[in-house]
């Protein structure tokens, strides 16, 4: 197994390399000649980027509205961050509204240090 992942957003490896580039010229080489095609059959080369970031930010508010989210605040009365999950409700101007429970947990977005999407679950019978 090869695997090649890409660590920015505009499909190129930390060296500059395109991603597209990298995995046509991969596929070429292989399909050229006997020895590639031998490879090919027994083995997986796999050219990716990393997908999208796992924090919100402009436009995404609205896209992930109800979905399980982390939100990292900075507590003004404790003098502390915070973490809280729970679903994203609602967000203004002045605040984000993350549901705990069923308890609306208002936070003022100037307090507010960053709203994540959990990890994705593993599912039963994969690795």
């Amino acid at each position: 197994f090869l695997s090649f992942v890409s660590d920015d957003d505009d499909d190129t490896l930390a060296n500059g390399v395109d991603v597209v580039v990298l995995a046509r010229a991969i596929n070429a080489e292989l399909d050229d000649n006997e020895i590639g095609t031998r490879i090919a059959e027994t083995h997986e080369i796999e050219v990716t980027t990393p997908g999208g970031k796992d924090e919100i930010t402009g436009v995404m508010w609205d896209v992930y509205h109800g979905f399980d989210v982390i939100a990292k605040f900075f507590d003004p009365k404790k003098k502390e961050e915070k973490t809280i999950e729970g679903r994203l409700h609602e967000r203004t101007d002045e605040t984000t509204v993350i549901n705990v429970k069923g308890r609306m947990k208002k936070i003022k977005n100037e307090n507010l240090l960053s709203v994540k999407l959990p990890k994705a679950k593993k599912e039963k019978g994969t690795r």
